[in-house]
């Protein structure tokens, strides 16, 4: 998997190449995502005074860039199994936790709460299939990681291919091929 940076006017503007961002395939389907700012190193001390003021923080002062990112077939059946294993984990710690209190078992419920955790970490971090992005605070590029090397390939030639060549004296600049598709580039 590689990493791209993308202006991020393209990212907005849904200037991407009809590749599937994570597995390089033709794209199928666009889908709807949104890639924030870091949060500033200072916002972590506001985690002493309390989490929930540390959450509105960050989320107020965060800047946003939604898209559309292409996608595959592939992508698809990636999320609907992410999604069941969920759904599956969920309901075992509620049967484990229902069985605990039937029996009225300690053991079982501290299994419970461990459960719950496992699940709570597997919820929320196992989204392992996604493209990842960060926006740069001065909202310029989007860092996308976790790309496919030849949606990575393509934008990176798209982006040669939109950067003014410096002029130099003597031999002309030699000329770069366009690799990718032609609805790259805005305009």
């Amino acid at each position: 998997m590689a990493k791209v940076q993308v202006p991020a006017h393209w990212v907005a503007q849904n200037y991407l190449p009809p590749i599937c961002a994570r597995h390089g395939g033709p794209a199928t389907r666009l889908v709807p995502r949104k890639f924030f700012t870091r949060a500033p190193g200072w916002s972590y001390l506001l985690i002493l005074t309390g989490l929930l003021i540390f959450a509105i923080v960050t989320l107020a002062i965060r800047k946003t860039v939604p898209t559309a990112l292409p996608a595959c077939a592939q992508c698809t059946r990636d999320r609907r199994q992410f999604i069941s294993l969920a759904i599956s984990g969920w309901v075992s710690v509620l049967a484990v936790m229902v069985v605990a209190f039937t029996l009225a078992s300690d053991l079982l419920f501290v299994l419970g709460l461990v459960a719950i955790l496992a699940a709570l970490v597997f919820t929320f971090a196992g989204d392992y299939f996604r493209v990842a992005g960060t926006v740069n605070k001065d909202l310029v590029w989007v860092t996308l990681k976790g790309v496919d090397d030849t949606f990575a390939a393509t934008i990176n030639n798209g982006l040669r291919v939109a950067a003014p060549v410096p002029a130099t004296t003597g031999s002309p600049p030699p000329a770069v091929a366009y690799q990718g598709t032609p609805d790259i580039l805005p305009g």
